[in-house]
């Protein structure tokens, strides 16, 4: 199972259970009896740091599951390259990982309550230490683009038809990433107590399938961009490596004209084109599935422009040590290349 869905599986979950933090500000006063009622408690228990009346409206069990289940749903339907029997092979190892992430979103959860942050945790000591888990959910928010939602209001709250105990409370909310607003469906259920609790998110699935379509569409974006930037500079540097060709053909690296020319050729075409290559792919918005990618694409401008400047050099000062910086530049641009090749495959995808 790679890291991107398992670490996926847990910032989906944790924001699916951090949209509920948002509710709880849009319903002061409303009967005992109602869904608006526990909205209210809510806030109370967010408020009052209160774990015991929190847990009294929030089944973080059933919901916690729940959220797993719909994001690893998403993600796997998201993705139609997967055969089936790969799609159950994920689902099992997913069920497998899910008891230990599930069991740390609810340390989350309870932390959150207790201390207003999902990363505080008293070991007893009155010190603050960091779980593991937690750390890594904040780090995958953050790195996922989970984190860039912007709860706007509450927009309706419903009774089932044909139930009286069940309602659904819709929350509207923006993502940034797909430039519109989503609407969410809390999904509340009247207990054996004639309790209502929050009990799920029954569209949180089609949440992460309309993250995951625009995220691929931004990244067929981006790869139709930067191909039409390198295609067009390979060809410069195609053209260039003739000429280098063609000069010491008719000429020899013992003759001063012939090494004017090659550094003119490295100065003047070779390293300018990196230089530009680079300006254009800066120029190109880079979403963060392509940071990787961008990050190796600009390393290999940067080197290759080194390794021009020092081969101009070279036809100068005509220095061993020279010469053999520049050879080793160009070498850890062939491993960069290489590593580019598998990652665009891997994006292509």
């Amino acid at each position: 199972m790679s890291s991107r869905i398992k670490y996926g599986i847990i910032a989906g979950v944790t924001v699916a259970v951090s949209i509920i933090f948002v509710m709880i500000n849009c319903f002061l006063n409303s009967r005992t009896d109602s869904p608006e009622y526990t909205i209210k408690i809510l806030r109370e228990s967010i408020h009052d740091h209160d774990k015991v009346k929190f847990n009294s409206v929030v089944d973080v069990d059933r919901l916690v599951s729940t959220s797993f289940d719909s994001f690893v749903e998403g993600m796997i339907d998201d993705d139609h390259s997967m055969s089936e029997e790969l799609k159950d092979h994920i689902v099992q190892i997913t069920q497998m990982l899910k008891l230990p992430m599930t069991e740390g979103l609810k340390i989350a959860i309870a932390n959150y309550v207790e201390y207003g942050s999902f990363e505080y945790i008293n070991d007893g000591n009155s010190k603050n230490t960091q779980d593991p888990n937690l750390m890594a959910a904040s780090e995958i928010l953050e790195r996922t683009g989970l984190n860039r939602i912007n709860f706007r209001s509450i927009d309706s709250i419903k009774m089932l038809k044909d139930s009286d105990r069940q309602a659904v409370v819709t929350v509207k909310a923006y993502q940034s990433e797909i430039a519109e607003e989503f609407t969410f469906e809390f999904m509340l259920e009247k207990n054996s107590n004639d309790m209502w609790r929050v009990v799920s998110i029954r569209n949180f699935s089609n949440f992460v399938k309309l993250v995951n379509k625009m995220r691929r569409e931004q990244l067929d974006k981006y790869l139709d961009e930067t191909d039409s930037i390198i295609t067009k500079h390979d060809r410069t540097i195609r053209e260039a490596e003739k000429k280098y060709s063609s000069i010491l053909s008719s000429g020899s690296l013992g003759k001063d004209e012939t090494r004017e020319s090659l550094k003119k050729l490295m100065n003047d075409v070779i390293k300018k084109d990196w230089e530009t290559r680079k300006q254009e792919l800066f120029n190109v918005d880079v979403p963060k599935a392509a940071e990787p990618l961008q990050n190796i694409r600009i390393k290999i401008c940067d080197l290759s422009r080194e390794s021009a400047e020092l081969y101009a050099k070279w036809m100068s000062d005509k220095k061993a040590a020279t010469v053999k910086e520049a050879d080793e530049k160009r070498k850890q641009v062939q491993i960069l290349l290489s590593e580019e090749k598998i990652l665009v495959s891997r994006m292509s995808k």
